[in-house]
Parts: C-alpha cells; structure tokens; sequence
C-alpha cells in the first residue's frame, strides 16, 4: 500500500487545530475561502446544516463544496464537492480520520481517499500534525497528497 506521510509544527496548541480543522465545520470556509464554499452534515440523502460537534461524530457523513476557482484544480479539471465519511473521532487523542467517498475529486477512478490526522504536543506549546494520507484505485492503494495546500490551510489556523 503507499503512504504518504505528512508533518508539520505549528505555533498553536493542539486542541485549538483540532477544534478548528475537524469540530468546527463553519470555520474552515472563513479560513479557506479561496478552496471551501461551505461544509454541511449529510443526513441519508440530503445535505443538511447540523452543529458542528454532532456533524463530526463518527460514522457520519459531511459534504464540502469548492469555492468556484480553488486550488484543487487539477490541469484543466476544477472540483466541485466531496462528501467523507468520518470513521474515527478521538476527542481525547485529538486524532481524525476520514475516507472521501463520492464527488469529482475521485475522478472516476479512485474508489476512495483516506485520511488519518492527528495532532501532538510539540515545542513551546505549539503543536505538530501528523498526517497519513491514501487513495484506493480499483483494488489498487495509491500515496499521494498536495502537501503545499495542507500547509497552507494549517497556517491560516494559526492566523486566525
């Protein structure tokens, strides 16, 4: 299977990304407004808002749609929306994972992305994410991640 793995320090302390990235879905358009329109819970077969902290629990789905020009925009091809399942949320270990199952950034051709996040105590009450990250393609496990736009969406956390 390949993996690719993702780290990164931050001047922020852990719970405060966690609570950012992954509890509370309003803030991620107000941090990336250039990439995410808007994030909702899905309930059955309609997308519906819902509170952040019952949006995350697992086992639940959310569905995040692209602003119109983002950078998820692969040569000519622009995204429009994903919708993930959340398979583990670790309030206590700060720990995320997720799969995208449906939308355009599958391209047709993955099955799924899969996503692990944690985020650890790092130096001078900062915190260190640690990412796994891998895409399923017919049977077939692929790494491969934008580290760059990663990195980008964690320092508008710590401008915020």
């Amino acid at each position: 299977m390949g993996v690719v793995t993702f780290e990164m320090e931050l001047q922020i302390p852990p719970a405060r990304m966690f609570k950012a990235f992954v509890l509370d879905d309003p803030l991620i358009p107000v941090l990336l407004p250039q990439t995410i329109k808007d994030v909702v819970a899905v309930w059955k077969a309609m997308a519906i808002p819902a509170p952040p902290l019952k949006a995350s629990a697992s086992g639940s789905s959310k569905f995040a749609r692209f602003a119109h020009f983002n950078r998820f925009a692969l040569a000519s091809r622009q995204f429009n929306s994903v919708k993930h399942r959340v398979d583990e949320l670790g309030k206590e270990k700060l720990k995320f994972a997720y799969t995208i199952v449906e939308g355009d950034a599958l391209m047709k051709e993955l099955e799924k992305i899969s996503d692990e996040i944690n985020f650890e105590a790092g130096l001078d009450s900062g915190c260190v994410c640690k990412s796994k990250y891998y895409a399923t393609e017919q049977g077939r496990d692929h790494g491969g991640a934008d580290q760059g736009r990663r990195r980008e969406g964690h320092r508008n956390v710590q401008g915020h």
